[in-house]
């Protein structure tokens, strides 16, 4: 019972010179003095680590650690969590706190974690403080897989594992391999997507999980685009959830970056789409663009013309609540400056202002930037006097213009 009565302290020592002698190879490495050096030392060694045995009492003392750690970091319930409709959730913050049934773990097709030392990708993170079981798990369901379908077998795309989450608050940990964007977005793609959330959704149903946090799935380093995720995301789990009524609690979708919330919060309220999505809309958004800049409508309605008719792909952009225009912009060759050399633009960006602060503003770039370079058009240029705030979504400074017919100059800025 010794290691029950270790502190934090002597059992983060214990494991680092543990891993240490276990790793054969760092078994010499200095150990820091400092406490955070020590975690890193600690988690790096865990990282690297193959899949194995170790002893029970390296375990007990591992597991002592980190769920002590659980603790400092903080869990979080399902009661911490406030619902935005239907059961549906979103939540900012490390995967790792949640109390749930199931978090979802973006994997890679060999199933082991991550073997970067420090790595700050989710599957990383989840083996790190799920503990040295969970690699070992995972192995364990790879090896009856390579044992039934050849020792080549990798884990296909929209296929989920469940394993114990071990030492994590969650009680599951559901395994899942998103696809990869190589180069283009494409409908298989958004489909192999949408599979594996319904594919989890059935992983779920079948084993009785009734709450269930999924990660932004594909938009790390496999590239998915994050808007285009975080809308097949929310299409994908409100359809499934209304052809089976009750059967999950509650469905939680995890972000960490600041602008995957902004992408989830705006499309648990509102819609954005392409003005090609919905062509009846074309008099209504030319007329609600003339009113917001006093452009001739005339002219709205000739650019978006062109768009519907295939005859560019420079696109315009709404945000709908309900059936009502509430943000907008659109793409053209170039915004009224003397720069001709600097197209396309970025134009008339606007959101009401009784919606503004909910990032829908964000949400229209993002969309409009995914959707150029989807089409091979990039970079993208904007001309605005607003210092900080495009800058919030990827754009930066790039030179001064001149207003065109006016000495006046303004700022363009470029996204690429």
């Amino acid at each position: 019972m010794m290691e029950k009565t270790m502190t934090q302290d002597q059992r983060l020592s214990f494991l680092v010179e543990a891993f240490k002698a276990d790793s054969g190879e760092y078994k010499s490495l200095v150990t820091p003095k400092d406490t955070s050096d020590k975690r890193r030392v600690l988690r790096s060694l865990m990282n690297i680590r193959m899949p194995g045995e170790m002893p029970d009492k390296v375990l007990m003392v591992q597991d002592d650690y980190l769920r002590e750690r659980a603790k400092e970091k903080g869990i979080v319930t399902l009661d911490d969590i406030p619902v935005f409709r239907d059961g549906l959730s979103i939540w900012q913050g490390d995967i790792t706190r949640l109390s749930v049934d199931a978090i979802v773990n973006a994997a890679n097709s060999q199933m082991l974690g991550c073997f970067v030392p420090m790595h700050t990708c989710i599957d990383n993170c989840i083996h790190s403080f799920a503990g040295i079981q969970l690699r070992a798990a995972c192995s364990r369901q790879m090896e009856e897989m390579r044992q039934q379908y050849g020792p080549d077998y990798e884990q296909p795309t929209a296929v989920p594992m469940l394993t114990d989450a071990y030492n994590l608050p969650a009680k599951k940990v559901i395994h899942i391999v998103g696809p990869i964007v190589e180069d283009t977005l494409t409908p298989a793609l958004e489909q192999a997507l949408a599979d594996c959330y319904t594919n989890t959704l059935d992983m779920c149903l079948k084993n009785g999980l009734k709450s269930v946090a999924f990660c932004c799935i594909s938009t790390g380093v496999f590239r998915f685009p994050g808007r285009r995720a975080a809308e097949i995301a929310v299409k994908t789990v409100q359809s499934w959830m209304s052809g089976h009524p009750g059967a999950m609690d509650r469905v939680i979708f995890n972000v960490f970056k600041d602008e995957d919330k902004e992408y989830y919060e705006h499309l648990s309220g509102y819609s954005c789409i392409t003005l090609r999505d919905n062509v009846s809309l074309m008099d209504a958004a030319a007329q609600w663009f003339h009113e917001k800049w006093g452009v001739p409508k005339e002219a709205y309605l000739d650019c978006m013309s062109l768009y519907l008719n295939g005859k560019t792909e420079y696109g315009w952009y709404l945000c709908l609540d309900g059936e009502r225009i509430i943000g907008g912009l659109g793409i053209i060759e170039n915004d009224f400056h003397d720069r001709k050399d600097l197209s396309p633009n970025v134009c008339a960006v606007y959101t009401e202002e009784a919606f503004r602060g909910q990032g829908i503003a964000g949400c229209l770039l993002g969309m409009a930037v995914e959707d150029m370079k989807a089409k091979g058009i990039s970079p993208l240029y904007l001309v605005t006097d607003h210092i900080g705030f495009y800058e919030r979504y990827g754009w930066d400074f790039y030179c001064l213009a001149h207003e065109e017919g006016t000495e006046e100059t303004t700022r363009v800025y470029i996204h690429t």
